[in-house]
C-alpha cells in the first residue's frame, strides 16, 4: 500500500501560487496556496499517489511568473512530478 507525501511551495517574494493536481493547466480558478494559520506559514498539500503538480505564481504587483497567461492557452507554467513511496 502506498503512503502519502506532503509538500509546499516557496517563493522569493510575496506571491499567490495557483496549482492543479489533476494534470490540467492552472488558472485563476485553480486552488490557491493559503496560509496554514497565524504564524504557521503556508499550508502543506498532501497527495496519496504519484502526481504531477502544475502551478504559476503572481506577485503582489500583478506580475505573472514567466508571462504565463492563466486565461489563455499557454503551457509555460511550472510542472513537477511528486512521488509517493
Amino acid at each position: 500500500m502506498l503512503g502519502a507525501t506532503a509538500f509546499t511551495f516557496s517563493t522569493s517574494e510575496p506571491a499567490n501560487v495557483y496549482y492543479t493536481l489533476d494534470g490540467s493547466r492552472p488558472t485563476y480558478g485553480s486552488p490557491k496556496l493559503a496560509l496554514a494559520g497565524m504564524r504557521e506559514g503556508v499550508q502543506n498539500i498532501t497527495v496519496n499517489s504519484d502526481t504531477t503538480v502544475n502551478w504559476f505564481s503572481i506577485d503582489i504587483a500583478g506580475n505573472v511568473e514567466s508571462n504565463y497567461k492563466p486565461d489563455g492557452q499557454g503551457s509555460n507554467y511550472n510542472k513537477q512530478r511528486v512521488g509517493v513511496q
